[in-house]
């Protein structure tokens, strides 16, 4: 957003008056340019909330932290060599990291084979290092009204590693940014991020297209497998000799207590490989959570010979979110951590210049087990097209409730062939049965 070339600084309001506290992440740009970071509290659903900014003076800074902890009022943090050394969740009363081999967040550096046929993504700990065999210096560490945050550097023999750990006032989690910064393009080496969770008897579960996956109950049994499939291309398909040490997920990885009423803690990123178990020398039996950062393998291509070796700086997020029960007590917050809210800034004589509106949702989806992930328009006529699916494994009854009533619904399939027709309520909402696990596709006329 820009300022008035005549304002100092700003106040942000929300619809009732009170002040909003923020933080400005970047200026610079185009004159009077600003990047602002709050937290934005009961927004609609697929809707919007307004917030008004007014001419006020410089706003405040931040202010140093000493010593080597961080507190709100939901977790302490403290540091240690290589990472998180200790974080305590007050609410639950647990500390939810085992640090005595590796720290939370810390990086390590694994050799990977790269072969240039049937990789089994094996890797070993010839040239191991890991972020704790380094100097890692605090660069900024500070706190101000919206969050407190620890930057801290060390520098490995083929890239430095910028990490970043954020604790808000408003939200119970702990967000961890990592920079690979300047990476040579090392062959045969896999760096990971690693979270050790204290648990001692833990269910691990991760997300998949429109689902969850849980290790050790959602395996394929290769024994109902035909004989001729593992003939096409290689002896046998991945995770028949051996358990596959690796998963694709899509926001999240989690690991709960398989106890009544236990805890656990549900790990959101924006990687996509992810692995839970240790496999370094004398390994852990307690679950480590780990986020692939780097993999330089040899292509499948063999003439010529062709490495990923990614030069170059990259960057990753994740957030720690623990919790009571199981992955279904915070999962929806991980979705929200990799889809975050899209903030617009109207000028004060645009076309919305002194509007009062606000806040307006323009769909709702209940009950919170639905989660929605198409609305568009239909691929053959005007109609909308709404797809959402039931993530938690509990039939329900979803209620639909648009900005204008509906007047027509059909259930369709995937590629929006219609299968049957939906009565529409009296006031233009919609009400159908869902299955556990179910994907549902509608296509909707007003």
């Amino acid at each position: 957003m820009t300022l008035p070339p005549d304002w100092r600084g700003f106040k942000l309001r929300d619809t009732e008056g009170k002040d909003v506290a923020f933080e400005i992440i970047a200026s610079g740009g185009k004159e009077g340019s600003r990047q602002v970071l709050f937290v934005a509290e009961q927004v609609p659903s697929m809707g919007y909330r307004t917030y008004y900014m007014e001419p006020a003076g410089p706003p405040e800074g931040s202010t140093e932290i000493e010593g080597n902890a961080l507190e709100n009022g939901f977790f302490k943090v403290t540091f240690g060599a290589g990472g998180i050394k200790s974080l305590i969740d007050k609410r639950l009363k647990w500390e939810v990291l085992n640090t005595e081999k590796f720290y939370g967040g810390e990086v390590i550096q694994l050799t990977a084979l790269g072969f240039a046929w049937d990789d089994p993504e094996t890797v070993t700990t010839k040239d191991f290092d890991k972020t704790s065999n380094h100097a890692f210096p605090f660069k900024t560490f500070s706190r101000n009204a919206v969050r407190a945050t620890a930057i801290r550097e060390a520098k490995f023999a083929h890239f430095t590693l910028r990490e970043t750990v954020h604790l808000y006032e408003q939200l119970p989690r702990v967000d961890v940014d990592i920079e690979v910064v300047d990476w040579d393009g090392q062959k045969e080496r896999e760096l990971r991020v690693v979270f050790p969770i204290n648990l001692r008897d833990s269910n691990i579960t991760y997300e998949v297209p429109f689902g969850k996956v849980q290790l050790g109950e959602d395996e394929l049994d290769f024994a109902l497998l035909p004989e001729d499939t593992t003939r096409n291309f290689q002896q046998n398909p991945y995770g028949a000799e051996r358990a596959l040490p690796f998963r694709e997920a899509i926001n999240w990885i989690d690991a709960s207590d398989d106890h009544y009423l236990g805890r656990g803690c549900l790990s959101a990123s924006d990687m996509t490989v992810h692995l839970f178990h240790d496999e370094t020398d004398r390994p852990v039996s307690y679950p480590l959570l780990q986020h692939v950062v780097l993999s330089t393998r040899k292509s499948q291509a063999w003439n010529p010979e062709h490495w990923f070796t990614q030069k170059g700086t990259h960057t990753y997020r994740m957030s720690l979110l623990p919790h009571e029960n199981d992955w279904r007590a915070r999962y929806r917050e991980a979705l929200g951590f990799n889809y975050p809210l899209l903030a617009i800034a109207a000028t004060s004589t645009g076309p919305t210049a002194g509007e009062k509106v606000p806040a307006a949702s323009f769909f709702n989806l209940e009950p919170n087990n639905l989660v929605l992930t198409a609305l568009k328009k239909s691929e053959d006529d005007d109609q909308v097209v709404v797809r959402f699916y039931e993530a938690e494994g509990q039939e329900c009854e979803a209620q639909l409730r648009f900005s204008k009533p509906a007047v027509q619904a059909r259930k369709t399939n995937l590629i929006e062939d219609d299968e049957e027709s939906l009565q529409v309520d009296a006031d233009g909402s919609l009400r159908l049965r869902v299955k556990p696990w179910e994907i549902i596709t509608l296509k909707v006329g007003f």
